[in-house]
C-alpha cells in the first residue's frame, strides 16, 4: 500500500516589483540604482531576510529560504541534495520570479539574482492601504517559516468533536501543537490593522470568520 505523506511549507512574504531583473552576473545601470533605492523606501529599510529549513522528506534534503530563494545557503554552497546524506547535488539554487504587466503597459518584474544587489523580497505582508509598505519590525516577526504535516492535521481533528468540531482536550492530547496554534491565518504587529485580515489559508469550522483552533478550525490541506 502507497503512504502518502504531506508537508506544508508556509513563508509568508511582501514583494516590490522593479523594471528589469536578470539571473546573471551584476552590471551597474542607473535604473538599477534607481529602483534599488525605490524598494529600500518602500521596506522601510528592512533587513534581508535570513531564515531557512530544510524540506526533509522521502530521499531529497533541500533547503527552503524565507527571502524568495531556495536550495542554497547563500554563501555558494548548494543545498539541494539527493540522496540525501549522500553530499551529492542535483540543483544550486532557485528563486521566485513574479512579472505583470501594469497600466501603461510596462513589464514588471520582481526576482532574485543570487541576492547580488537590491533584494525584490522581504518577509511579511505588505499593507492594503494603498501605499504597499512594510515595516522592519513586521520583517523581522515573519521572518520565520510556517511547517506542518499531514499527520499534526489528523491528530488534532482526531480530538475535536465529530458534531460540534469543537476541539476536546485530552490526558494524552492536552492541547494542539504549536504548528497549528501559531498558523498565521490573521496579521499581528503593529501594521495588523493595515494589511489583510486573511494570509494563511484555513478551514473555518466555526464559521466565524476567525481562525480558532479552539473551534475546531484547521490548516486547509490537500
Amino acid at each position: 500500500m502507497k503512504n502518502n505523506i504531506h508537508l506544508v511549507f508556509l513563508v509568508i512574504f511582501s514583494l516590490i516589483v522593479t523594471e528589469f531583473v536578470l539571473a546573471e552576473k551584476y552590471h551597474t545601470t542607473a535604473v538599477d540604482k534607481q529602483s534599488s533605492g525605490q524598494n529600500r523606501m518602500t521596506a522601510e529599510m528592512c533587513s534581508p531576510a535570513t531564515a531557512h529549513t530544510d524540506l526533509n522528506i522521502n530521499n531529497v534534503r533541500a533547503r527552503i529560504n524565507t527571502g524568495g530563494d531556495m536550495w542554497w545557503d547563500l554563501l555558494g554552497t548548494a543545498k539541494y541534495e539527493v540522496p540525501k546524506g549522500s553530499a551529492k547535488t542535483s540543483m544550486f539554487s532557485g528563486a521566485l520570479w513574479i512579472g505583470g504587466i501594469d497600466v501603461n503597459g510596462q513589464l514588471k518584474l520582481a526576482g532574485l539574482r543570487y541576492r547580488q544587489l537590491g533584494n525584490d523580497y522581504w518577509p511579511g505582508p505588505l499593507t492594503k492601504d494603498g501605499t504597499a509598505s512594510i515595516d522592519a519590525a513586521t520583517c523581522q516577526e515573519y521572518d520565520k517559516q510556517f511547517v506542518i504535516t499531514r499527520r499534526e492535521v489528523d491528530d488534532f481533528r482526531a480530538h475535536c468533536d465529530p458534531i460540534t468540531g469543537i476541539f476536546v482536550s485530552s490526558s494524552d492530547y492536552p492541547a494542539p501543537p504549536k504548528s497549528i496554534t501559531d498558523w498565521p491565518a490573521h496579521p499581528t504587529g503593529t501594521l495588523s490593522a493595515k494589511q489583510s485580515y486573511y494570509l494563511a489559508p484555513f478551514f473555518d469550522r466555526g464559521g466565524d470568520g476567525t481562525y480558532d483552533p479552539n473551534d475546531g478550525d484547521t490548516i486547509t490541506m490537500m
